[in-house]
Order: C-alpha cells, then structure tokens, then sequence
C-alpha cells in the first residue's frame, strides 16, 4: 500500500503560505526634494555723514562709510578692501583732479570719467567690523570752477566680506555754500625741548578762525572740534596742559587709535562772520625723546554749516624744534 507523504502537521498551504511572507522585500528609491541652499552671508556696509559745500576755489566732500552686520549672530564677518567713489560734473572741476585728503586713513586712487561726471576713486587702509565703525571721516577738496551754483554730487562705497562683493550703497547730496576754517596760528605744531617744564612735548596751539567766503557769505558752522594726534612710537601719551579757555572741554583721549596718540576737545560756540574766532587751545603731547621727532603729527580743526556739510582744516608737522613756549596768539 502506498505511503501517504506527512508533513509533520504542517500542510502544504501553510508552507506556501509562509513562504510568500518570508520573500525578499525590494526597495525602489525615490529623490528626496533638496533641501533650499542658504544664501551667502556677509557684511554690510551704509553712508553716512555725506556732505558737500562749495569754497572759493574748492569743493568740499565729506562721508564716512559704517559697518551694518551680516544679519547674523556670528560670526559677523568684517568689510575689507572698502572703497568709495565721488562723482562731480567734469564741468565744475578745475583742470586735473588732485584731491586733497584730510587724514590718514583714506587715501586716492586716481580718476575716471563717466559721461559727463568724473569719477574720484578712494581706499580705505583698514577693515571695517562692527567695533571699527564708522570709518574715520573721507573728507577731501579738489579745485573747482563756476560761481556758487550748486550742484549734485554722488557718492559710492563698495567692499569685500566672506570673500563676496558687498552690495553698493550710494548718496547724492546738493551743494551748498560752506565755510573756511584755519588755524589763526602757523605754525600750529611746535616740537618743545621743554613744555610747561622739562618735558619735551608736541605742542599745539592756536585758535580755530572762521575765514569766509565773504560773497557770497559762507555760513556759521558749530560742532567744531579739535583733535590733535602723535604717532604712538614718538609720544607716551601724556597729556600737558598749557593756555586752554573754558570754552574748550576735553571729550576724548589721550587713547590710542589708529596707531596714533589721540587727543579730541570740542568748542562750545558758533563761529561765523560776526564771530570769527574761538579762543586759545594750548596743549602738550609728552615726547619720547629729546628733541621730539619732526613730520609725526597732526592737528585737524572740523566742524558742520548749518547746511549739514562738515567743513575741516589740517596741519602736519612740527617742523620745528624751539626751546620756547610758543607765543600766545
């Protein structure tokens, strides 16, 4: 008799039952969307203080370009290779542009021309970081021609952050009449074998003068400052004081900035036509050494019209050596 095959209890359906839930499972893949690139990040950049006053024979330009941040919490990616471009009607210069730049920090690059504009060209010597801004102040006369007929003239600033061009901010300002400011003192930086004692100093001194136009009549200009500067090597910093009116009230320094022995005092009153003068500021940067060094410091005499436009005037030096206290203007 034929033996019937067994399966232990398990019948054939089972098996193939089991099978089907024991066969390979195979995955198709599919793309995944992308995820959205982030946009690059760096620095940015704004104008501010942009100003533009007419002179005789000059046009005054003033900006500073200040650091706006990356939008980001870090890393706050500095501003470098920042550069700023003035535009003025051709027309309205006198012969070739020669700029002359108020300050250490902005130097120029050369012109070009854009229709019927040149174009002025500046570099800043430093980067530009939320602990450095604004930018010392771009301040510079070029030679003009024309009467006192204002004009439009723009100003650009470009720079390089996270290795990505900065996007150019631009400013346009008019004209208008501004003012002369000088030092009614010349020279107005001594090198002293002895200031106020034994102590060889840098001496500045003199009193800031408003000098016109007188037609048309320039206008009042406040806000005026003094800030004297010694490079850090050829000074310690400290400060001596000689003939200084109460009108005149330290508001900065002595500190160290830029490489400079910094000092800044800032004048109270109004200086136009019918009040031309301040009175005297008469200070001492002590020097370390004996006589001071000539050609290492600056006195920058600035202040603002009433127009808002900044009007400057700088004197590099000393130039001299004396034993004297300089005379009292």
């Amino acid at each position: 008799m034929p033996t019937t095959p067994r399966f232990d209890g398990v019948s054939r359906r089972r098996v193939l039952v089991g099978a089907a839930w024991t066969a390979p499972v195979v995955l198709v893949a599919t793309s995944a969307p992308a995820a959205a690139a982030s946009p690059p990040v760096a620095g940015l950049i704004a104008l501010t203080g942009v100003g533009a006053n007419l002179i005789d024979g000059f046009v005054n330009v003033d900006a500073q370009v200040a650091y706006v941040g990356d939008g980001e919490p870090s890393p706050n990616y500095p501003v470098t290779a920042v550069t700023a471009s003035v535009v003025i009607p051709t027309a309205r210069l006198s012969g070739t542009p020669a700029p002359t730049i108020s300050g250490t920090s902005w130097s120029y690059t050369g012109s070009s021309v854009e229709g019927s504009n040149t174009v002025l060209n500046f570099s800043y010597s430093a980067t530009l970081t939320a602990a450095t801004s604004p930018t010392p102040q771009l301040a510079f006369r070029v030679a003009r021609t024309g009467d006192y007929t204002n004009f439009d003239v723009t100003v650009r600033a470009n720079g390089t952050s996270n290795l990505l061009p900065v996007p150019q901010v631009q400013q346009t300002v008019t004209t208008a009449v501004g003012a002369v400011l000088i030092f009614n003192h010349t020279p107005p930086i001594q090198a002293q074998t002895g200031f106020q004692g034994p102590t060889p100093a840098y001496v500045f001194y003199g009193t800031a003068q408003w000098a016109g136009p007188y037609f048309p009549v320039g206008l009042p200009v406040n806000n005026i400052r003094a800030i004297a500067r010694v490079l850090e090597a050829n000074s310690t910093g400290d400060l001596i004081l000689g003939s200084v009116a109460p009108e005149w009230t330290l508001v900065r320094g002595p500190e160290i900035v830029n490489g400079y022995w910094r000092v800044e005092y800032s004048y109270s009153g109004t200086l136009q036509q019918s009040n031309p003068n301040s009175p005297q500021l008469q200070i001492g940067l002590a020097s370390t050494s004996q006589p001071p060094t000539l050609n290492v410091a600056e006195i920058r005499l600035e202040g603002t019209t009433s127009a808002g436009s900044t009007v400057f005037a700088q004197f590099n030096g000393p130039t001299v050596v004396t034993n004297d206290d300089p005379p009292v203007p």
